[in-house]
C-alpha cells in the first residue's frame, strides 16, 4: 500500500484526521494533483525539523488532549 493508499484509508475511515505526506518526490506533485485532497500537506526530505515543530504546534491533538475550555470560570 502506496503512502497516498494509506491516507486515503485514513480519510475514508475517520474523516477530517489530519495527515501530512513526507516525501522525496514532494517537488513532483502539482498544487492541482487529486490527491492532495486526502492531505493536510506534503513535507519535502529532508525534513526541516524546525518546520515540522511549527507544524505539530499549531495542529491540533487528539479530542481527550484538548482542554475543556467549559470547565473554565
Amino acid at each position: 500500500m502506496s503512502g497516498w493508499q494509506v491516507a486515503r484509508e485514513i480519510q475514508r475511515i475517520a474523516p477530517g484526521t489530519p495527515v501530512w505526506m513526507l516525501t522525496g518526490w514532494a517537488n513532483e506533485i502539482g498544487e492541482s494533483d487529486p490527491r492532495l485532497h486526502y492531505v493536510r500537506g506534503v513535507l519535502a526530505k529532508p525534513l526541516d525539523l524546525e518546520r515540522l515543530r511549527l507544524l505539530l504546534h499549531a495542529s491540533p491533538g487528539p479530542p481527550a488532549m484538548r482542554p475543556d475550555v467549559s470547565a473554565v470560570h
